[in-house]
């Protein structure tokens, strides 16, 4: 039996996808607190830790620390002086 998965497309419309396709579903962003971020980081948190009280995955961590970095010529304690 083939069956039609229905799905909301990128403007709300209703889309079908032929039978086997299987469409992934988009989440919202979530803001994240960029200075809770640095401190936990500053005071030696783990990633896990971090990404836990802050309800992100690790791999948002990671990211957030990588783009700090990126921004801050290696350094992620001068980005909390740079935000104020």
């Amino acid at each position: 039996m083939e069956v039609e998965i229905t799905g909301a497309g990128p403007k709300g419309e209703q889309t079908v996808l032929p039978p086997g396709k299987i469409q992934k579903q988009c989440r919202a962003k979530k803001t994240v607190d960029v200075g809770k971020l640095i401190a936990l980081h500053n005071a030696g948190w783990p990633v896990a830790k971090i990404a836990d009280e802050l309800r992100v995955t690790e791999r948002a961590v990671y990211a957030h620390l990588q783009k700090m970095k990126e921004e801050n010529n290696g350094s992620v304690d001068s980005a909390e002086s740079k935000r104020d």
